[in-house]
């Protein structure tokens, strides 16, 4: 699987990429009243301060947008004003999701999974082996990312809602929806990126198990011109290729998945009322 430390990293910068674009989504639109009435001066006021508090955060934005990560300290420090309570609870939610995303690879890339599907590695019954009792510690990472990045996602949503009695309806639910939809398409990714991991799992056990049952003298490993197997049964063969291919599918899954947040960082839905930064 020569591609798998690409494809993971391409993960990771997905993530990234769509948590970074949508942080401040709506914060940068003037916000309307309801049935055209005009907001009052001191609503006028404050939707304003939310403008100009989106400008003063539009730093720590760019270095988010770079892929850094924001401390509270920086927040604070920036004094951005009135959206302050609010980026803290959106650098916080980055930080988190950034390390369960890195704690997710260097888990995973500790298995070495490039190797799994080596010619090399498939052809030696010891090799197949030591795959195989790499495949459970594999599963338990899927299984503990998606855990944890349901979890973030939930304190990040708590997050913001906790932060609605500081704030005049018109400039907290065009944040919220903002936020809200950043939440929803990063779930989106995660969903499809455990779905893609479980099935390069399953495709690779498949393999062991067909390799494991097939008789050694049925097949014979080469080296030169470069490493390939050669099967003496075509049904073995076919089976194989099937297999090898069903696992390159999902392995290209997640980068799949990059492209529909990276379309959705373009599409002005995914941008609710938002406007350049000023």
């Amino acid at each position: 699987m020569p591609s798998m430390n690409k494809r993971r990293k391409s993960a990771a910068l997905a993530v990234q990429a769509v948590l970074a674009g949508l942080l401040l989504a709506a914060a940068t639109a003037p916000a309307q009243a309801q049935n055209g009435t005009p907001p009052s001066q001191a609503q006028a006021q404050l939707e304003q301060q939310a403008l100009d508090s989106a400008a003063m955060a539009a730093p720590l934005l760019d270095k988010i947008d770079a892929g850094g990560s924001v401390t509270d300290q920086e927040v604070k420090d920036a004094r951005i004003g009135l959206l302050e309570p609010i980026m803290l609870v959106k650098a916080a939610y980055r930080r988190e999701t950034d390390a369960i995303e890195v704690r997710y690879v260097q888990e995973v890339m500790a298995l070495k999974p490039q190797l799994m599907l080596s010619t090399a590695y498939l052809a030696s019954p010891a090799l197949r082996s030591q795959t195989r009792s790499q495949l459970g510690p594999w599963k338990q990472a899927i299984a503990a990312y998606k855990v944890q990045m349901e979890a973030a996602n939930a304190r990040g949503l708590r997050g913001i809602k906790a932060t609605e009695p500081l704030f005049p309806a018109s400039v907290y639910q065009p944040i919220a929806r903002g936020f809200g939809r950043a939440v929803r398409l990063n779930g989106d990714f995660v969903a499809s990126l455990v779905a893609s991991e479980a099935a390069v799992v399953t495709g690779v056990a498949a393999l062991l198990d067909l390799l494991d049952a097939t008789n050694p003298q049925d097949y014979v490993f080469e080296q030169d011109p470069a490493p390939r197997l050669l099967f003496r049964d075509q049904a073995i063969l076919n089976r194989y290729n099937q297999l090898l291919n069903s696992v390159k599918s999902a392995s290209q899954e997640s980068a799949k998945a990059k492209a529909r947040l990276s379309q959705a960082l373009v599409t002005p839905d995914a941008r609710p009322g938002a406007q350049s930064r000023p």
